[in-house]
């Protein structure tokens, strides 16, 4: 098997491999494009959103819960 004819699977996502002379900041460059054009970008932000909570809804549930705290005491 030939090392140049080699793919990777689709589940490693996006891989790049350096071109002759290229700088690291070309690499990069060329990296961005590819998983701005995957998709796999937009994805990871999408699930970060998802568990994301605000500073006030995290306020809201502290005092949801010394409320439910202090009732169930008394």
């Amino acid at each position: 098997m030939s090392n140049r004819n080699f793919r990777p699977p689709a589940e490693y996502g996006v891989v790049i491999r350096g071109r002759n002379n290229e700088s690291p900041d070309r690499l990069v460059a060329r990296f961005k494009r590819l998983m701005k054009k995957s998709g796999a970008q937009s994805e990871i932000r999408e699930r970060y959103i998802q568990r994301f909570i605000s500073p006030s809804e995290k306020k809201r549930a502290k005092k949801k819960r010394a409320i439910r705290r202090i009732s169930k005491n008394s």
